[in-house]
C-alpha cells in the first residue's frame, strides 16, 4: 500500500465555484427512494436499484450497502434516498456505508453493466455535500478495463470535514493517473476508515464536471487544501465490494428494488 500527500490543487473543498460547461451526472439522488433502518435484527444492508433513469444515475444502477459497527442491543442506523429532497443520508452507529456505480468485472453482480464512461473532457470529480456531523475519510474508485481484462483502479481518499452549510469537493481527475479516463467502467464512493461516533452525512450529489473557481476564493480554496485536506493515493487495489452480506457471522440483508419501484 502506498500513501503520499499530493499538491494542494488536487483537492479543493470549495463552498462557491462557477461551473463551466454542462456536468455528468453521476447522480442526484432524484430517482430510487431507500428508507432502510439498521439494527439488531439486521446489522448490514445491500441494495441493488437497476432500472433508474440514465439522466440521474449514470448507468442506470445503483449499489447501496452499509453496516453497523460492533452492534449492540441499542445501536441503530437508517440509511435513506429521498427522491423528492435529492439526497443520500447515513447516520447512527454504522461501521461503513457505500454507493457504487458500473461493474467491477466478470465476478460482480452487474457483470456486463460497465459504464463505458468516457470522462476525458472533464478536469474533476465533484461531490456535493450537504451536511456532515463528523470529520470522516471518503475514499472514491475509479476502475477501467472491466470488459478486456486490463483492469486499472486508483482510490483517492477525500477528507470531508464536519459541516451544516453546502459544500462541493473537487477531485482532479488527473489525480487518477493509470485509470483509464476514455473508458471508466466502475466508480465507488465508500469509507476509508472505520466510522467515527455520531456519524451523519448528506450527499446531494456526484458528477465529473470542469470547474473554475470563481474570482476572489481561489487564496481561500487553496489555504484549506494546504491545510490538512490531504488526498491520498491508492493504486492497483480491488474496489471495495459492495455487498456486504456475510450469513454466517452477521444478520443481513439484500434487496432487489426493481424497475417498477424506481420512478
Amino acid at each position: 500500500m502506498k500513501s503520499l500527500i499530493l499538491p494542494a490543487f488536487c483537492l479543493l473543498a470549495c463552498l462557491s465555484a462557477g461551473p463551466v460547461g454542462a456536468d455528468l451526472v453521476i447522480d442526484d439522488f432524484s430517482a430510487g427512494p431507500l428508507d432502510e433502518m439498521l439494527g439488531e435484527s439486521m446489522l448490514s444492508l445491500f441494495a441493488s436499484q437497476p432500472g433508474l433513469p440514465l439522466d440521474s444515475t449514470v448507468g442506470g444502477w445503483r449499489g447501496v450497502g452499509a453496516s453497523l459497527d460492533d452492534p449492540g442491543p441499542a445501536d441503530q442506523a437508517r440509511v435513506t434516498i429521498d427522491t423528492d429532497a435529492g439526497t443520500f443520508e447515513v447516520d447512527g452507529d454504522v461501521e461503513n456505508y457505500s454507493l457504487g456505480y458500473g461493474s467491477s468485472g466478470p465476478s460482480d453482480i452487474n457483470e456486463g453493466m460497465a459504464l463505458n464512461l468516457n470522462v476525458s473532457s472533464y478536469d474533476s470529480l465533484r461531490i456535493d455535500v450537504a451536511s456532515a456531523a463528523v470529520n470522516h475519510t471518503m475514499r472514491v474508485a475509479l476502475r477501467s478495463g472491466s470488459n478486456d481484462g486490463d483492469i486499472e483502479t486508483v482510490i483517492q481518499g477525500v477528507d470531508i470535514l464536519a459541516t451544516n452549510a453546502p459544500t462541493s469537493y473537487l477531485v482532479s481527475l488527473a489525480s487518477f493517473d493509470g485509470v483509464d479516463l476514455t473508458n471508466i467502467d466502475y466508480i465507488t464512493f465508500s469509507t476509508a476508515e472505520d466510522l467515527p461516533t455520531g456519524f451523519g452525512l448528506t450527499l446531494s450529489g456526484m458528477s465529473f464536471a470542469t470547474s473554475v473557481p470563481e474570482p476572489g476564493s481561489i487564496g481561500m480554496l487553496m489555504t484549506a487544501a494546504v491545510a490538512g485536506l490531504g488526498l491520498r493515493r491508492r493504486r492497483n487495489r480491488e474496489v471495495p465490494e459492495l455487498s456486504l452480506a456475510d450469513g454466517s457471522e452477521r444478520r443481513s440483508r439484500t434487496i432487489l428494488i426493481r424497475t417498477a419501484d424506481c420512478p
